[in-house]
């Protein structure tokens, strides 16, 4: 994406601006013309580069729940023991904190508060936890 409308703006500015500066300097026309030029052909690269690297900047978001597996959390609403009901917990995936539903297989309930461990996902998107 070398011929854009911005790299092209670009290129005129220093063309322009270059072409100024070299006249006032009392430079020989041929001089100015390749000097231009070359500022500008540098500025347009400039441009470039600058805009494939902005580019390469972005992230998707998308969460991949197996990152949550090994990770530590809190209960957000009590999960009964022995895969009793579907509770909720809060934790930390991907940087960013998730409220994720989940079930256990210990023999006590685990109320709100508590700190767990996830074990492992079922189903693609339910976590298995377990008290820490």
């Amino acid at each position: 994406q070398f011929f854009t409308i911005k790299n092209l703006v670009a290129f005129f500015t220093i063309f322009g601006w270059t072409g100024i500066a070299c006249l006032d300097s009392e430079m020989s026309m041929m001089a100015v013309i390749i000097t231009s030029l070359v500022a500008g052909l540098i500025m347009m690269s400039v441009m470039a580069a600058i805009f494939y690297f902005f580019s390469k900047l972005t992230d998707s978001g998308t969460m991949n729940i197996q990152n949550a597996v090994g990770g530590v959390g809190e209960i957000y609403l009590t999960v009964r023991a022995k895969r009793g009901n579907i509770g909720k917990v809060s934790l930390m995936v991907q940087g960013s904190l998730r409220e994720l539903e989940a079930i256990t297989d210990d023999e006590e309930d685990l109320k709100n508060g508590m700190v767990i461990n996830v074990k492992e996902v079922i189903n693609g998107n339910l976590l298995l936890i377990s008290k820490s």
